[in-house]
């Protein structure tokens, strides 16, 4: 099931074409979880991006780990119909992204070995438009 919020004050929002910048710190939100996914670049994620890695995550991780996602598609996409012309006001929305800086979180696994959730990750780089590398927490 693709990720949308259920509320929005406006259809559509304006869209900003520059996404840069960094996240201040790599942090946990909980010491329990031993590796994160991290952005290596900001850009935008789809939710059928989003979802395609979460599937990745429940397969792979089946027997061995716990994920936890961290990121959620809150900034809709708006295109126009083929053949519309000009005019007639802002188009429908036809997906939800969520912006993702250098440095964010995307989600946090547990529970399995170092080799693989390399290879997880290794999976869910092909799925995404950014790239991403695997973080270790070391205070576990």
């Amino acid at each position: 099931m693709l990720l949308y919020p259920k509320k929005t004050k406006f259809k559509a929002v304006f869209s900003r074409k520059r996404i840069k910048c960094f996240a201040s710190s790599l942090f946990f939100s909980s010491s329990l979880k031993c590796f994160g996914i991290v952005s290596c670049e900001a850009g935008k994620i789809n939710n059928k991006q989003i979802e395609s890695v979460r599937k990745v995550l429940k397969r792979s991780l089946k027997g061995y780990g716990k994920f936890w996602l961290n990121i959620f598609p809150t900034t809709p996409a708006t295109k126009k119909s083929e053949g519309v012309r000009m005019g007639k006001g802002k188009g429908n929305i036809k997906f939800w992204f969520a912006t993702v800086s250098k440095g964010n979180i995307l989600a946090e696994i547990n529970g399995c070995s170092w080799n693989h959730a390399k290879k997880v990750v290794g999976y869910i780089q092909n799925k995404l438009s950014i790239k991403v590398f695997l973080f270790v927490n070391k205070t576990t």
